[in-house]
């Protein structure tokens, strides 16, 4: 095998790795728009509307950004395999790293940007709880797999709709 094994995964972890940069700068505009800082608990200043459509921002955020986080992540464990079965491609590996920077450090910094959403929005929950306001629905309820069985009345057990945040790391880095 040569090292243009790895050509198209190399393009593509260079399209994908732009896509959590730009969703991580919009949502840090609209937090300093929004004048929220990271691990914030007190939404006074918002009434229940803003509420609900700042929570939709951030469940938007939160969905696109997962949906890139998957993407690369995906994209790398392609790479990893190829390295494993082609040792010319740890070389070109480490060029890549040389010149187009460390991906991995998105893929990192993306986990602490939906650790910090995922923060946000239970902060947000809770004041809708505390004000006795229906908490609405955010956007991964549109892709809740929990289907009823009509003759049963069982429920097909549900994927969870947070981030596992129990990624290995070694994983990364390998």
């Amino acid at each position: 095998m040569s090292t243009t094994d790895s050509v198209v995964i190399r393009r593509q972890i260079g399209l994908f790795k732009k896509l959590p940069l730009r969703y991580v700068s919009s949502l840090n505009q609209t937090l300093n728009e929004c004048k929220i800082q990271s691990g914030q608990t007190n939404f006074s200043q918002f009434d229940d509307s803003q509420m609900e459509s700042l929570c939709s921002e951030l469940g938007t955020f939160k969905s696109n950004l997962l949906c890139a986080y998957s993407r690369i992540i995906k994209t790398h464990s392609k790479w990893l395999t190829l390295k494993k079965s082609n040792s010319s491609e740890s070389d070109t590996f480490e060029e890549y790293i040389a010149n187009y920077s460390d991906y991995r450090k998105t893929i990192s910094d993306s986990v602490l940007q939906l650790k910090n959403l995922d923060s946000l929005l239970t902060s947000a929950n809770c004041v809708f709880h505390n004000r006795g306001v229906r908490v609405p629905s955010d956007s991964s309820d549109k892709e809740d797999l929990a289907v009823t069985q009509p003759n049963h009345n069982s429920v097909v057990p549900q994927l969870p709709r947070t981030f596992p945040y129990s990624i290995s790391w070694r994983f990364l880095f390998v």
